[in-house]
């Protein structure tokens, strides 16, 4: 973890020793410890180089702590140089020789720790050393020797490896460039050996913790960095087993919770994460030992939400993830407790369901994910004793939020709307409901409902008798800061809308793109979301205008709406290459539509900018039509726009005002005849331009 300044700092989670019998190894208040200058690093280095037995080994490592503990990122550097990293792995791989220890190992772990010294010690082959080794061996029995505990020099060794790594960036990289080939093994296998006695030992905890510190150091370099990490056998099988330790856990006051933390932040770091669904235990346990698991502390439990939303964010495949990850009912059964949780009052619990609402929103997005979702219930097994119950609702509770959105005209459903609506919204959906109610995380919880309203008929029908909830969910999921993911999840509701709810929603899709477009600059589409949302917004307008004759009378006396399209219209090509053919299409369709009625023709005609706009859609097709790869959408612009004017060239006012915006004012003539002549060719012209954009194929033009 960075300050900004390539300094690297210890956890939030750092813990204090609490036995008595152990020295304690703390980190002590900014400016308030020693420097090495204080010890001197040669001394200091020179005594953990020179020890010969574990007794003078930890008086030298007791030094290095005391010098080591600061978060001045220069004088770690200045120790890394010195050769305090080299010093300290001589000495760890040493002590992870010591197999005779009192203390015993597990079984299971020998064979993986045997394979793993071998590769250790033949990078650090060398006659001094197998010298120390010897000594170490020899006065192993001494009482003095017996008094220290192999898990205590493990201990101070990786904590003083740990505030090395305190180090600016730079230093990090060369350290992990030089000293990762010993360092990995040794950490995993320091991991893999103490894990299961970190509960009752604080020496083992120590070991542990400081181990998986040094691992997340080394993560943050880069994608590269991790990725290489991860090339390591028994990298994710040794991070996942430690997870085991949570069913042993006092409460979510217990500090092994940090280390928990620490191994999830570096699962969803990893660049491949989308990879790690197929690990054979992995996404298992971190469902049932931390995400069921009550004993767990909530940052526990949300950067394990957050694993799981890196997961389905992986940019690998948008859709892919979301839809395996929808799938399983033990990762839905989690989000869904989660959202559920009534601790609104706990911050903690806030951020755990703020991530689980963003998870859920991206699981809605996919069209096969809505059914499974829409109607999913949450299982009352008696069994499932470490299940995390923050809830205590009852029954009738459950209903709330349905019945306080409900709408007073649920009783005139027809047949098909029933036939869709058989089965009740499962526990998912009212989870989402409820939070759009209380306002917490509101917008990405109403846009995975404004998905599952655009992907599921039943979902579809379900929110449309209830146009309270239909409302406020197309209102909030606009409030959404991801402009794309609003515009997106805005768009699946549109279609079911009233008109005047459509109508607010067309408004305020509009409204920035317009603000924009006012100030005179020219926007590429990559460069701003927003162009997305107008162009919604006109499709939706232009989806409208086919429904019935009605629809068209209601928008086409509806002084915004033609604004909107003839601006849009107008002003496409200040959008960019990538949008401009796209929005004036349909802004040019939108018009088409409303001059086939008589009160179209009267409002489009009192708009002066909705012939001009016509005018340039004709011109921008004819200058962008050999240059452009959306051939398409300037043929479909001109044609709609040909079509257009031709309905609108109605009497002499209408044909003059058209006339003059396709070949300027200076180009009109005072004879009438002359200008009803030249009035008549332009329109034969339009038609024949729209006659071969209809049949390019002159054989067909001729039929």
């Amino acid at each position: 973890m960075t300050d900004g300044h390539g300094t690297f700092a210890i956890s939030e989670d750092t813990s204090l020793w609490d036995s008595d019998e152990a020295p304690v190894v703390r980190s002590r208040p900014y400016g308030k410890s020693a420097t090495v200058a204080d010890w001197g690093l040669e001394l200091i280095l020179r005594w953990i180089h020179d020890a010969t037995c574990k007794v003078d080994l930890v008086a030298g490592l007791d030094a290095a702590l005391e010098a080591f503990d600061h978060f001045d990122d220069h004088e770690h550097d200045r120790e890394i140089q010195g050769g305090a990293v080299d010093a300290i792995l001589e000495s760890l791989v040493i002590v992870l020789q010591d197999f005779d220890d009192e203390e015993e190992d597990d079984d299971d772990n020998d064979n993986v720790k045997s394979k793993t010294m071998e590769q250790i010690i033949s990078s650090f082959k060398s006659a001094e050393m197998f010298s120390r080794q010897e000594s170490f061996l020899s006065v192993a029995q001494d009482p003095a020797e017996q008094e220290v505990g192999r898990s205590e020099v493990i201990a101070k060794c990786v904590s003083a490896l740990e505030m090395l790594h305190r180090c600016s960036f730079s230093m990090l990289s060369t350290s992990f460039q030089h000293n990762l080939k010993p360092l990995l093994p040794m950490l995993l296998q320091i991991i893999s050996e103490f894990s299961f006695r970190m509960i009752e030992d604080d020496w083992a905890y120590h070991c542990v913790y400081n181990a998986v510190e040094v691992l997340r150091y080394f993560t943050s370099i880069s994608p590269e960095a991790h990725r290489f990490m991860g090339g390591h056998h028994a990298y994710f099988d040794t991070l996942t087993n430690l997870l085991d330790v949570a069913d042993s856990i006092s409460g979510p006051l217990d500090e092994v919770n940090g280390i928990f933390r620490e191994v999830l932040i570096i699962f969803g770091t990893f660049p491949l994460v989308d990879r790690m669904y197929n690990h054979p235990f992995l996404f298992h346990k971190i469902i049932e030992k931390i995400g069921n698991n009550s004993k767990v502390s909530d940052p526990v439990r949300e950067a394990a939400v957050k694993f799981f939303d890196a997961m389905a964010s992986s940019s690998r495949g948008r859709l892919a993830m979301p839809q395996k990850l929808a799938r399983n009912a033990e990762l839905i059964s989690f989000i869904t407790t989660v959202m559920l949780d009534e601790r609104t009052d706990n911050e903690e619990a806030n951020w755990v369901r703020c991530k689980a609402v963003k998870l859920a929103h991206k699981l809605c997005i996919p069209k096969d994910n809505a059914d499974i979702l829409f109607y999913f219930q949450l299982q009352d097994t008696g069994d499932n004793k470490d299940e995390v119950d923050h809830t205590g609702e009852e029954e009738k509770e459950k209903k709330e939020p349905r019945e306080e959105m409900k709408g007073e005209n649920d009783s005139h459903t027809n047949s098909e709307e029933k036939s869709g609506t058989d089965e009740e919204p499962g526990d998912f959906v009212r989870a989402l409901i409820q939070l759009v109610i209380d306002g917490s995380e509101s917008f990405s919880a109403a846009c995975a409902l404004c998905h599952l309203a655009g992907n599921l008929f039943a979902a579809k029908t379900e929110f449309s008798r209830n146009p309270i909830l239909l409302d406020t969910m197309s209102k909030m999921a606009l409030s959404n800061p991801n402009v794309v993911a609003a515009a997106e999840a805005v768009q699946k509701v549109l279609p079911i809308t009233p008109y005047p709810l459509f109508r607010s929603l067309v408004l305020l899709l509009s409204l920035e793109p317009q603000q924009d477009i006012v100030a005179g600059r020219s926007i590429e589409s990559n460069d701003l979301p927003n162009t997305l949302c107008l162009q919604i917004a006109i499709n939706s307008i232009n989806d409208r205008l086919q429904e019935s004759i009605e629809i068209r009378r209601t928008i086409a006396m509806d002084e915004c709406m033609i604004m909107i399209i003839s601006k849009a219209a107008k002003s496409a090509d200040t959008y960019g290459s990538k949008n401009m053919p796209k929005i004036s299409a349909a802004a040019s369709a939108a018009i088409k539509h409303l001059s086939t009625i008589e009160e179209g023709k009267e409002k489009l005609l009192d708009d002066p900018d909705t012939v001009s706009a016509l005018a340039k859609v004709i011109h921008l097709s004819e200058v962008k039509l050999n240059t452009s790869s959306h051939m398409k959408q300037f043929h479909e612009a001109s044609a709609n726009a040909t079509c257009a004017i031709c309905n609108l060239a109605v009497d002499d006012d209408s044909n003059e005002q058209i006339f003059v915006a396709l070949n300027g004012e200076s180009s009109l003539k005072k004879d009438k005849k002359h200008r009803q002549w030249r009035i008549c060719s332009c329109r034969s012209k339009l038609c024949h331009k729209m006659r071969r954009v209809i049949y390019p194929d002159p054989a067909q033009d001729k039929q």
